[in-house]
C-alpha cells in the first residue's frame, strides 16, 4: 500500500510539472506572438502592378476571346514579407480543365510563393474557347494590271515552290481563309522572276484573316518572263518647220509626249516614226499641238492612241538698239528757260524683243530730269527714260549723270499742300 501511495504522488507531481511547463510554453509563445506583430506586423496591401493570368486550355482547344488578361492582386502578409515581394512571387491561375468550346466564366486562384494569403480584383473572369483547326489552302498570285511587265514584254503563270500550304488556328477564323496569297509586282521586270515570297491568309474577298498561322510561311515563286516578238518599241521623231516661225521669234523649248510608241508588225529595221509636219506660221506665244503620226507601211499599226502631243515654248529674239541725240526735258519748274542743262541731249540704248525694239523710233523715247521743288544752284541729276513696252532693265543712257544750273531768279514751284 505504501509502495502504491509513492506511485501516486509521483505521477502527480509529474503531472503538474507538465502542465506548469505547458502554460510556461504558451505564455512564452504568446509574449513572442505579440512582440513579433508589433515588430513585424500583418497588413493587407495590393501589390503595385497588375499579374497576368495564366490560361492552360485542354489540349485541342484555343482561347479566342478573354475579356481580361491581367488582375490587381491584394496580398495579407507580415510588413516584411510586402517589403521583399515581387511580381514572379505571385501566380494567377485559372482552371480550365474539362471545359469544351463555347463561353465561360471561371473562377481565379491567387498563389503566393511566400508565406502570405493572395485575393485577386476581379474574382472571376470570362473567357471563349474555341476548337484549333487545320486545313490546307492553296498557295495563289495577285498580280494587279498595274502591276503587270511592261507591254513589250509577256509572262506565264507564277509557279510556287509549295502548291498548297497547312493554315492552323481558331475554327472560327480558319474556315474563313480560302488562300495564301502573294501580291506581286513586275512592273520593272524584264527577265524571270525567281525570289522567295511571305505568304498572307485571305478570305473570299481578298481579305486579311488575323490570327492564324501559315506552314510554311514562306515559299519560292517563279514568273517566266520573255520578250513579245510581235511588239517594238520605236522612237518618235517630231517634223518641225522651224522656217515657218515669225520673224523675230524662237523655239526656246520643246517637250512632247509619248517619246516612244509600241507597234506591231514593224520589222527590226525600223527604229524611228516621224509626225506629221509642225508649222510654226504667226506663233509668238507658247502653244500645244496634237499631231498624227506617219506610219511608214499599211501593215504597221500603233498600240495605242496615234498621236502626239508637242508642248512649245516661243520667245521673241532680243536686240539692242541705238538712239542718239534725244533731248531732255525738264519738269518740275514753272519756268525752265533761263536753267542750263549739260549735255542737253543724250545716247539712249534699248535692248528687248526684236518686233517691239525694231518698230521704236525717237518719239517712242521719252528723257526727262525731274527739277521738283529744287533750289537756286548746280545739280549732278540723273535722268528717266521711259519707253512703252520696254522694261526699265533694257534701258541704259550715256552719259547716264547730267549738271543742271538753275540761276538765282528762278523760283522754285511749290507743290500744294507743301
Amino acid at each position: 500500500m505504501a509502495i502504491n501511495a509513492r506511485n501516486q504522488t509521483v505521477k502527480q507531481a509529474f503531472l503538474n510539472n507538465a502542465m506548469w511547463f505547458l502554460a510556461s510554453l504558451s505564455l512564452a509563445f504568446i509574449v513572442w506572438f505579440i512582440a513579433t506583430s508589433q515588430a513585424d506586423p500583418i497588413t493587407e496591401q495590393r501589390f503595385p502592378s497588375r499579374i497576368p493570368v495564366q490560361l492552360e486550355p485542354d489540349e485541342g482547344l484555343m482561347i479566342t476571346e478573354q475579356a481580361t488578361t491581367s488582375v490587381w492582386v491584394t496580398v495579407r502578409a507580415q510588413r516584411s514579407v510586402h517589403e521583399i515581394l515581387t511580381a514572379e512571387d505571385i501566380i494567377v491561375r485559372a482552371d480550365l480543365e474539362g471545359l469544351g468550346p463555347g463561353t465561360h466564366t471561371v473562377e481565379l486562384k491567387a498563389e503566393v510563393a511566400r508565406r502570405a494569403v493572395a485575393d485577386t480584383q476581379p474574382r472571376q473572369i470570362t473567357i471563349r474557347l474555341e476548337e484549333i483547326r487545320s486545313q490546307l489552302v492553296p498557295v495563289v498570285a495577285l498580280i494587279p494590271p498595274e502591276n503587270e511587265p511592261p507591254t513589250t514584254f509577256t509572262r506565264e503563270a507564277p509557279i510556287f515552290s509549295e502548291s498548297q500550304v497547312m493554315v492552323r488556328g481558331a475554327a472560327s477564323q480558319v474556315q474563313q481563309v480560302v488562300a495564301a496569297q502573294v501580291l506581286l509586282n513586275l512592273r520593272d521586270q524584264r527577265e524571270t522572276l525567281e525570289t522567295d515570297v511571305r505568304l498572307i491568309p485571305v478570305d473570299a474577298e481578298g481579305n486579311v484573316v488575323q490570327d492564324v498561322t501559315l506552314d510554311p510561311q514562306i515559299v519560292t515563286v517563279t514568273v517566266p518572263i520573255q520578250r513579245r516578238g510581235d511588239l517594238r518599241e520605236v522612237s518618235i521623231s517630231l517634223d518641225i518647220d522651224f522656217t515657218s516661225i515669225t520673224d523675230g521669234y524662237f523655239v526656246e523649248a520643246i517637250t512632247y509626249e509619248p517619246q516612244t510608241m509600241l507597234v506591231l508588225g514593224a520589222s527590226e529595221n525600223l527604229t524611228t516614226i516621224s509626225t506629221q509636219p509642225i508649222d510654226l506660221s504667226g506663233r509668238t506665244d507658247d502653244f500645244e499641238a496634237v499631231v498624227p503620226i506617219i506610219l511608214p507601211d499599211s501593215s504597221i499599226s500603233v498600240l495605242g492612241d496615234p498621236v502626239v502631243t508637242v508642248h512649245f515654248s516661243i520667245s521673241a529674239q532680243t536686240i539692242t538698239r541705238q538712239f542718239e541725240n534725244i533731248e531732255v526735258d525738264l519738269i518740275g519748274l514753272p519756268n525752265t528757260q533761263d536753267v542750263e542743262i549739260a549735255p542737253d541731249r543724250v545716247v539712249v540704248f534699248v535692248t528687248g524683243p526684236q518686233p517691239v525694239v525694231s518698230a521704236l523710233t525717237t518719239d517712242d523715247i521719252r528723257v526727262v530730269v525731274d527739277l521738283n521743288a529744287r533750289e537756286p544752284g548746280v545739280y549732278e541729276l540723273t535722268p528717266q527714260v521711259s519707253i512703252a513696252q520696254i522694261e526699265p532693265a533694257g534701258i541704259s543712257i550715256n552719259p547716264a549723270v547730267l549738271t543742271v544750273t538753275i540761276p538765282g531768279d528762278v523760283t522754285p514751284e511749290v507743290t500744294p499742300g507743301s
